[in-house]
């Protein structure tokens, strides 16, 4: 709905054509033919009862239009109360003359008013030509009672009624009135009850129903009837005058302007909407009004009010009113216009008014995670859960997971109901996790999941597995049929101690354990008849993970390399991994193991804060783990009074203003305190340089020249790059009174009764409170300067906001809710340059880093001295004076940034700016301040040619730095004084290599020659020239040679809708040069990555299922088999349920189900792929009632399932589901046990794949405390003690199925020298009634026995 009206209705503003046009403004079909005389009559008389409206004030009165307004007078007086101004004219003219002269004046102060006035003039008025009055009247009904729009009158006001009347299908301004059906719904809608029952009325009673609305129209909304209702039923209604009407209804202030502005108001109350015009400007408005019915507004929560920003608001919420199934009646960028006019607003905001509502996208789903804590190349899962499935689409739901090295892939399943999404970590550190459904995260985004390293990620060691320190050791025997009293077991420790082992029979194997209790190699010695049998000793590497200790975590400073030590000697053999966390992002570090067990791990904290350092050995967290450290401004630790409310300015971006901006040098004056400590160390003055009256003297800053143009102002000791602008040149401007660097600050607090707001505001906590925004920073001198304050449960009134300026000048700032829930904003206006102190407390307490503090600045003090025409190669300076600017950030960009540009001090705060032009043409400088425009820019100036005169030096025509294509001629032109020749250049054509490259001298004309040379391979050849001693100015001069021919595109792939496609590009051999990837012609958005070398990746999302072409060029050179081919096909037309396999039992039949759209016509293949051997694919089923896909797994392991059309997967594959056999689950001999004795055996499940092994001990039906011990290798020790003397059941279960031999009976006997107790009161005992046990192998009387029972102590 962005299109313009067609050509026809763009005349009809114009005056002097005929009110209508020769095709006619009715409906199509309308009994127009043959009739012009009744619409002639219908719209003369509504334009003279409108005009007859306007002229009420003014005493006067039209009866016929061809006749009244021939003496002007009339004219004048409608002109003057349309325009609200007086104008001069013949009150009563007596002769034809002075009817033209007041004529004239009207027609006149038409055309000021910026109407167009064609073919007509102020004959045809005096005249009485009909017609064309009738034209000039619905220009000023155009103009003045629509409104002057740029946009179409008949457009704007169809598509309000269209929105608000959506029962009436309303298409025009004619038949669908004649009825007077709609206008008694029109009433209605304007006033909630008014004509409630305008369904029941009858079509065929068209005249009563008009005048009936109508008169109800003019007695409730004081609407006049400009239209007989005889003429409103008329089929030969004219379409104008039905515009004219009905726009009485949706003019500024009318019924349905303020009809519509309620109802937004009442769905957006937080935005404080007044109109439809600069309260939506902004955009905020339009997205809140989106969220509010459930549409997509990504990133609404971080929406910028600046008036760069407006139109990407907008669009933002065009995109998601769309989504809504809101079509847009402006563009964005009209939408985003100050002066735009309110009827296109009103209508699109009516649009929304029938919808229902739904929860915004990040709602309607939730995410849960089990743990946050992963392992490396293990999988880690999450499940999504749909809360409102009906209004989920699962295509539009994607999950993006960043690990430390940048994006990990992640398999996402989805059904009806929600989900599980499967990512497996291959980096050790923090994972940020986001689903994002419409583009909007959903709720609690993003999670931080830790990644761990993985437990094999271990050195091998020959012997037994390695183990910890603490852990038992179990040593299996092969007996083969040797004595029990014979085999002896001594376990040697690092330190030379022996422990014998216990040996006890399991079947035909003995098993001794021990438990290891110092770190390093164990010897495992097994005697038999006093001999060691075959391999013993056995050695085993134990490892103490809590041996590891960490040094040095104080003295880090911000963005610069900090270094602490890791003692890992005691813990053993091993491996130690870090990960140094801030703010949920792991930081990139190095380890250097400087000499065995010692450790030296080095990174560069990016800014203040708390670090936490995870610290592993071989897989197992270490003790202490995570270690805390701070980053401070000075590298001392923080004092404890002070660490909950540090300095602000902690974020990357503030940081590097402080170490590198003279903005933020300290001030110091004698007597007071130096208020900037943390600032001091940064921007200390060199050694011996003078501070002169109390101000530091910044002659020793310097502009350092970076290699690609861009010059910055610097400290003299840092000479450090700031984030480079591609040649635009900055200066960094302070001139802060001394008197500014302090200010007194007058702060009043008061008491609020905080039991009064309930128990949420008592929790708020002022480290839970946000506060953001360029105010806090920047303000400009008279305009409005804001900062948001975030936090939950607070509101403006708990905020107090005391703002102190320079010269003792305190400033009361507009403290509101904000238009973002939970946020409130902060206005206030500055009046003089300096700095500005802005305390924020929360219920009397200071919010953290407050005070802040703020430079007020005024871009229209900066003034620039003449900047003079220019001569191609010769500086062009100008002067630019800052000094009663403020401080800030000076920007010069030439040519849009194409021209370098160089600014050196003069002191003072004044600066000589320079640049060199290499070309004749016009040249642009523009100039900001601080994102203002300075006054006066743009300029433009004229730049020529050098003119070569005798003297005068040669130069090289054109850019001393050029691409020319290899293995074709090039040539480099210089220009000669009119006494030189060709023959006295002297030249060399240095190659790549350093080798002279053969060239040509060419005379060509007016004292200019050529050097020509052509390069035969890629790289930089240097053309040098001189004439005699004399130099070529310009020289020497760069010419990089490139070969487009040399660029290799990897294989495109067939893709599919929605899903991203890429490809690679590699230009490592091809050159220095531009690459440019056009995707159906432009039409395709796509995204290019870096990654080194001269390589690329290219990435883009197809949206339709087409061929897609992809055309490359570089340095505007086509590449070699371009276009290359994409084939583009829509895969949600078929869907794969493969939920119910994500654990599948071996030799079973598995089955998934797949829909095909019946319409569909392509190929559609199923594979299955196994650990070694592919099993069998069988589909039965057709594409109506669906296909069901079936195979057996034949072997353990995971099986990958496949479902292409066309060749491309389908959504959700390809997907792994795991095979697992539990029938090779082996369990060793459960051993017979005796009371308070451990019993132990071993369960390997190794070979039976992945899956839940679940192992449940029980006496008398009541489970027994089971401790499970994992091995490794999915082997593990379980052991119980028994307390009574009965059968103990082992129930073993792999993925819910029973292992073999399950369940195990294990028989548990008294000991015959040891007293027992049995029964059902050792476990559980019900209140007030008496319990019983038994004791047995008693050898002594009952007096000799003693019983304790403690219970829960009573509450007194």
């Amino acid at each position: 709905m962005y299109s313009v009206e067609d050509e026809e209705y763009r005349k009809i503003s114009r005056s002097g054509l005929l009110a209508r046009s020769p095709e006619g403004h009715a409906a199509k079909g309308m009994p127009i033919k043959g009739h012009e005389d009744m619409w002639v009559e219908i719209q003369a008389h509504t334009f003279r009862n409108w005009v007859n409206e306007n002229l009420r004030d003014c005493g006067y009165q039209v009866n016929d239009l061809s006749t009244d307004l021939c003496d002007g007078v009339r004219l004048v007086a409608l002109v003057s109360s349309l325009q609200k101004k007086r104008l001069k004219y013949v009150k009563r003219p007596l002769n034809q003359h002075q009817s033209l002269e007041n004529v004239t004046t009207a027609l006149n102060a038409i055309t000021d008013d910026g109407i167009k006035l064609v073919n007509i003039g102020s004959v045809d008025i005096v005249n009485g030509n009909l017609k064309l009055i009738l034209g000039l009247i619905w220009s000023l009904i155009v103009h003045y009672q629509f409104g002057s729009s740029k946009f179409p009158p008949k457009k704007m006001m169809l598509a309000w009624l269209k929105n608000v009347l959506p029962e009436c299908s309303i298409h025009n301004f004619t038949s669908d009135w004649n009825s007077g059906i709609a206008l008694s719904a029109l009433l209605d809608y304007c006033k909630p009850g008014l004509f409630p029952d305008w369904r029941e009325l009858d079509p065929r009673e068209s005249v009563q129903n008009c005048e009936r609305a109508m008169r109800l129209a003019q007695k409730v909304f004081n609407i006049p009837m400009v239209l007989e209702p005889e003429y409103l039923a008329s089929p030969y209604l004219d379409e104008l005058s039905g515009m004219t009407y009905l726009s009485y209804f949706m003019k500024e202030l009318s019924p349905g302007y303020f009809a519509t502005l309620r109802w937004v108001q009442s769905q957006v109350p937080e935005c404080n909407v007044k109109n439809f015009t600069t309260d939506w400007n902004d955009g905020l408005t339009l997205c809140t009004l989106v969220r509010s019915f459930g549409g997509p507004v990504p990133g609404h929560k971080n929406l910028s009010r600046r008036p760069e920003d407006w139109e990407t608001n907008q669009e933002q919420g065009v995109n998601g009113g769309l989504r809504l199934g809101v079509e847009p009646v402006l563009r964005p960028v009209d939408m985003a216009d100050p002066e735009v006019e309110h009827l296109g607003v009103m209508a699109y905001a009516a649009g929304f008014q029938w919808l229902k509502k739904k929860p915004p996208p990040g709602e309607r789903l939730v995410v849960n995670i089990d743990t946050k804590k992963a392992r490396v190349n293990q999988p880690s899962n999450f499940r999504l859960e749909f809360i409102y499935p009906e209004d989920i689409d699962p295509s539009l739901i994607r999950v993006e997971i960043i690990g430390p090295n940048g994006p990990v892939p992640c398999d996402l399943e989805l059904g009806p109901d929600g989900g599980i999404g499967t990512f497996i970590p291959t980096d050790v550190g923090m994972h940020e996790l986001i689903v994002y459904n419409e583009d909007e995260p959903v709720k609690g985004c993003p999670y931080h999941i830790r990644a761990a390293p993985d437990r094999a990620e271990k050195i091998m060691f020959s012997g037994l597995d390695p183990c910890s320190v603490g852990s038992v050791v179990e040593v299996s025997i092969n007996s083969n049929g040797a004595a029990d009293s014979i085999l002896q077991v001594v376990a040697e420790a690092p330190s030379g101690r022996e422990l014998h082992c216990p040996v006890d029979r399991d079947g035909n194997a003995f098993i001794t354990t021990f438990k290891p209790d110092e770190a390093g190699q164990w010897s495992i010695a097994i005697y038999y008849d006093d001999e060691h049998i075959q391999g013993s000793p056995f050695s085993c590497v134990v490892y103490d993970p809590h041996a590891v200790k960490l040094s040095g975590l104080e003295g880090a400073v911000p963005q610069e390399s900090f270094t602490f030590t890791c003692d890992a000697i005691a813990a053993g053999i091993g491996e130690v991994r870090f990960d140094v966390v801030h703010r949920g992002k792991s930081i990139p570090h190095q380890k250097i193991e400087i000499k065995p067990g010692i450790y030296r791990v080095t990174f560069v904290p990016p800014e203040l804060g708390k670090y936490r350092i995870y610290t592993y050995f071989n897989g197992s967290e270490v003790k202490g783990s995570p270690f805390k450290m701070m980053v401070t401004p000075d590298g001392k630790p923080v004092p404890e009074n002070q660490k909950k409310s540090s300095r602000r300015d902690k974020s990357p971006e503030k940081l590097e203003k402080m170490r590198y901006s003279p903005l933020n040098a300290s001030f110091r004056e004698e007597g007071k305190e130096n208020r900037f400590n943390s600032i001091d160390r940064i921007n200390k003055r060199p050694p011996g340089s003078p501070e002169i009256n109390g101000h530091e003297d910044f002659s020793h800053l310097q502009i350092a020249q970076s290699p690609r143009g861009v010059s910055s102002i610097q400290n003299f000791e840092l000479l450090k790059s700031v984030k480079e602008v591609n040649r635009v040149n900055k200066a960094l401007i302070s001139n802060r009174d001394e008197t500014d660097a302090v200010h007194s600050r007058i702060v009043s607090r008061r008491d609020v009764n905080v039991e009064e707001r309930g128990p949420n505001l008592a929790a708020v906590s002022v480290r839970d409170v946000n506060v953001e925004g360029r105010g806090l920073d920047l303000a400009a001198i008279g305009r409005t300067s804001s900062f948001i304050i975030e936090s939950q449960d607070i509101r403006a009134d708990d905020l107090t906001v005391v703002i102190n300026g320079p010269k003792g000048t305190t400033i009361k700032p507009r403290v509101f809710d904000g238009p973002k829930s939970h946020s409130i904003t902060v206005e206030f206006s500055t009046t003089h340059i300096g700095e500005y102190i802005i305390d924020v407390f929360l219920l009397g307490q200071p919010l953290p880093n407050s005070p802040f503090r703020c430079f007020a600045y005024n871009s229209q003090e900066i003034r620039v001295g003449n900047i003079p025409d220019g001569v191609v190669g010769e500086p062009v300076e100008f002067e630019i004076d800052g000094s009663s600017a403020g401080s800030g950030n000076l920007e010069i960009l030439v040519n849009g940034g194409h021209v370098t540009s160089s600014v050196s001090s003069l002191g003072g705060q004044k600066f000589l700016a320079s640049f060199v032009p290499h070309q004749a043409s016009l040249h642009t400088i523009e100039m900001k301040f601080n994102d203002d425009p300075v006054p006066g820019s743009p300029w433009t100036i004229m730049v020529v040619e050098q003119s070569v005169t005798p003297g005068k030096r040669p130069s090289v025509i054109g850019d001393g730095v050029r691409h020319i294509p290899a293995r074709r001629q090039a040539a480099v032109q210089l220009a000669l004084a009119s006494y030189q020749t060709v023959s006295d250049v002297k030249a060399t054509v240095l190659g790549p290599n350093k080798r002279t490259v053969p060239h040509n001298l060419v005379n060509l004309y007016n004292g200019t020659c050529e050097v020509e040379f052509t390069p035969t391979e890629v790289g930089a050849y240097v053309v040098d020239a001189a004439i005699g001693s004399m130099k070529v100015y310009g020289c020497p001069m760069i010419a990089k040679a490139y070969d487009a021919s040399l660029i290799r595109v990897s294989e495109v792939t067939s893709g599919r809708v929605g899903q991203v496609c890429q490809f690679r590009v590699d230009a490592g051999s091809a050159g220095e040069g531009q690459l440019e990837i056009s995707i159906n012609d432009g039409e395709v958005p796509n995204q290019v990555q870096v990654l080194g070398g001269g390589r690329c990746l290219v990435s883009f999302t197809p949206d339709h299922p087409r061929l897609h072409t992809i055309d490359i060029k570089f340095n505007g050179e086509t590449v070699p088999g371009c276009p290359f081919k994409c084939k583009i096909l829509d895969t949600s037309r078929v869907s794969v349920s493969l939920k119910s396999l994500e654990l599948i039992p071996l030799g079973e039949p598995a089955q998934f189900n797949i829909s095909v759209d019946s319409n569909s016509n392509a190929e559609l293949a199923v594979a299955v792929r196994g650990p070694t051997t592919d099993p069998p694919v069988r589909v039965t089923g057709n594409t109506q009632n669906g296909l069901v896909a079936e195979f057996t797994p034949s072997e353990v392991g995971p099986h990958t399932v496949t479902v292409e059309l066309n060749g491309i997967s389908v959504p959700g594959t390809p997907a792994v589901c795991k095979a697992y056999d539990s029938r090779k689950v082996v369990v060793s001999q459960v051993p017979r046990g005796i009371i308070g004795k451990q019993v132990q055996f071993t369960v390997d499940a190794g070979g039976c794949g992945e899956g839940n092994l679940e192992i449940t001990i029980s006496a008398r039906g009541r489970n027994v405390p089971t401790q499970v011990q994992p091995q490794g290798s999915a082997k593990f020790i379980v052991s119980f003690v028994p307390l009574e003397a009965v059968d103990h059941v082992v129930s073993i279960t792999f993925n819910k199925e029973p292992v073999p031999g399950s369940p195990f009976t294990c028989t548990i006997s008294n000991d015959p020298g040891r007293v027992t107790a049995t029964g059902r009161a050792l476990t559980a005992a019900s209140i007030l009634r008496t319990s019983t046990f038994q004791l047995t192998n008693i050898s002594g009387s009952v007096d000799d026995i003693e019983v304790n029972i403690e219970g829960v102590p009573r509450n007194l």
